[in-house]
């Protein structure tokens, strides 16, 4: 029986998606009746502020209609399609709009034996909070990924080491 249903279902996910693929207007409605909240959800995932999600997934939503004609239903499911769009959509607003991770200041510098040290922005931090990919991390500090790695690994061992 449970297998009968799982079979309508994804019939169904086929037809609606052939549906949007023709650019059926009540195909996206019924789309974005059914994923909505799941595509809000995974957004949510990656922006913390609501309103800043509700905006993104407008914006996903836009973008599945845009791109729905490239859509091929026989090389992935609708669903998988429709994720990686939102994905796409929220890491491109997390991006970084900041230019260097360190800039010395009075307030964020410390002299110390005629040396002075610069508070670096924490790849952890980065990673952590911003939910930046490793790669970006990498780029943001100009270090290599094999550096943010062990630069993570300090950092924890620093943490743990406090406690």
């Amino acid at each position: 029986m449970k297998a009968v249903q799982t079979r309508v279902v994804a019939d169904l996910n086929q037809e609606l998606a052939l549906r949007l693929r023709s650019r059926d207007t009540l195909a996206l409605r019924e789309v974005y009746d059914q994923y909505a909240p799941l595509l809000l959800g995974l957004i949510r995932c990656q922006i913390v502020d609501q309103h800043q999600a509700e905006d993104l997934l407008q914006l996903t939503f836009i973008n599945i209609w845009e791109r729905s004609a490239s859509f091929d239903p026989d090389r992935e499911k609708l669903i998988v399609w429709m994720i990686r769009i939102a994905r796409e959509v929220a890491q491109k607003e997390k991006k970084p709009n900041f230019a260097t991770p360190a800039i010395q200041t009075p307030e964020n510098s410390v002299n110390t034996s005629n040396a002075t040290v610069v508070h670096q922005t924490s790849a952890l931090d980065l990673i952590l909070l911003k939910g930046m990919p490793i790669t970006d991390v990498a780029t943001i500090l100009n270090l290599t990924k094999a550096a943010v790695q062990q630069q993570i690994r300090q950092e924890i061992l620093n943490h743990r080491n406090k406690k």
